[in-house]
């Protein structure tokens, strides 16, 4: 049938990976118009919980750098703004955004070239400690 086709195309189009915008599944406009989202706020985030954990483990297993991670999350946050959308959708949008904001600072954080290092570092002197007590 060529128009499922047609559409199966486009949507995983819209779903490739890249690092200049995120992929469509994980933008509001996919989640808002499902049931969920007004009836099962809840059950609708967690949803969107596991499609954005994907996509963050994805993004690291690329090596993103600061600025492009910046930039994806920035649209993210913005997108999913709770002011933007009906009062309906407020409880489902409000802590899909709360969870971006908080995740975004996290992921930035280790995202920073200094935060690298000093992970490095840690690890390094962890090994070290380690060999010198089975030397011992």
């Amino acid at each position: 049938v060529p128009s499922l086709k047609e559409d199966w195309e486009a949507e995983k189009k819209a779903n490739e990976f890249s690092l200049t915008e995120p992929p469509a599944r994980l933008l509001p406009h996919t989640w808002v118009e499902r049931f969920e989202a007004t009836e099962r706020p809840n059950q609708a985030f967690l949803r969107v919980g596991a499609e954005l954990e994907q996509w963050f483990a994805e993004v690291r297993r690329r090596k993103a750098d600061a600025a492009t991670q910046r930039k994806l999350w920035s649209v993210l946050v913005i997108k999913w703004d709770p002011d933007k959308w009906p009062k309906k959708l407020r409880s489902f949008t409000t802590q899909v955004h709360e969870a971006l904001k908080a995740r975004r600072e996290r992921e930035l954080a280790k995202a920073k070239p200094e935060a690298i290092e000093e992970w490095k570092d840690k690890d390094e002197e962890e090994f070290e400690e380690a060999q010198n007590e089975y030397d011992e």
